[in-house]
């Protein structure tokens, strides 16, 4: 929480998606130099596959893995919470069901190589799309937060009654 309470969610957040995106695609470009010689770079650059890998999931645990849900407990207004975080649960599940299921039918029609360059993009473009869209709510109370939405409990009520 000091991390976050210092630099701040959307620093973290793009830092996070860009750092994934890089490893991603430093792994593509081992599997693409790999398959021209693969012994010389088995023995000298053996060490980048899993560099990677323990980079992709420290950058994810430093910001989106646990930022992306606390996000939800701390910007949106209590009188949608509970729709707005079923709804973002759910199509986040359905998103990782999607690129599960599609993974190896890229890699089969694109390569390794250019599907790690694929989702490494993505995650550079989510990046970007966390530093121009997330609103920084760092030295900012819940009270604070919730005023800046402006929204009425009564007019909110009666739009998800109906």
């Amino acid at each position: 929480m000091l991390v976050i309470d210092f630099w701040g969610r959307r620093i973290l957040l793009a830092v996070s998606g860009i750092i994934m995106g890089l490893s991603m695609i430093l792994f593509g470009w081992y599997i693409n130099v790999r398959d021209e010689d693969p012994e010389f770079y088995e023995e000298s650059y053996g060490w980048i596959p899993p560099a990677c890998m323990v980079i992709y999931f420290s950058a994810f645990n430093l910001g989106l893995g646990p930022i992306s849900w606390s996000i939800l407990g701390d910007t949106l207004p209590i009188e949608i919470k509970t729709f707005s975080a079923s709804s973002v649960a759910f199509l986040s599940w359905l998103i990782s069901l999607i690129a599960t299921l599609t993974f190896g039918e890229l890699a089969q029609s694109l390569g390794i190589s250019k599907t790690m360059w694929l989702f490494g993009g993505f995650c550079c473009l989510g990046a970007i799309l966390c530093g121009a869209f997330v609103r920084e709510t760092r030295g900012m109370s819940l009270a604070d937060i919730q005023n800046k939405f402006k929204i009425d409990p009564v007019q909110v009520d009666n739009n998800f009654e109906s």
